[in-house]
């Protein structure tokens, strides 16, 4: 695969974690904190100062993506090399995972179009700080 197959690959199921952290599924990374570094943002408490992830999505993505690489349909996606942990490789996992702690410039690029495509819909905070999990998923109408 070329960067070009990466990019389009990481584009179009960089936000796939959203359904499926709804359904409760692909969630074996959600607990681990050193992924959460790698995939999340990470914000402090004011109160007590614990870190805490967000955009837990991005974990159920990760996980979802190394599924469909190890199914053996598409044994062929799988990058030479693979680790979750090397957060700089610039392969269609971690461009699917970090497009929100984005740190080469290809993640960076999936992380601007998934801002760009989020820029239009009204920001409002319903469930609070759980509204990232507990919200429906909505159709801009397109």
């Amino acid at each position: 695969m070329n960067n070009l197959d990466h990019v389009i690959l990481g584009a179009l199921l960089h936000d796939v974690g959203k359904l499926l952290e709804r359904g409760e599924e692909f969630s074996a990374y959600r607990n681990d904190e050193e992924q959460w570094k790698i995939d999340c943002c990470i914000r402090k408490n004011t109160k007590n100062g614990q870190e805490k992830a967000t955009s837990y999505h991005s974990l159920h993505s990760r996980h979802f993506c190394e599924w469909l690489s190890d199914s053996g349909h598409v044994a062929t996606l799988r990058p030479d090399g693979y680790s979750r942990t090397d957060d700089k490789a610039d392969h269609w996992l971690n461009l699917a995972a970090k497009h929100h702690r984005a740190t080469t410039p290809l993640q960076k690029l999936i992380a601007a179009a998934d801002h760009f495509s989020s820029g239009e819909r009204e920001r409002i905070r319903t469930f609070g700080h759980e509204i990232n999990y507990k919200s429906r998923l909505e159709s801009n109408g397109a």
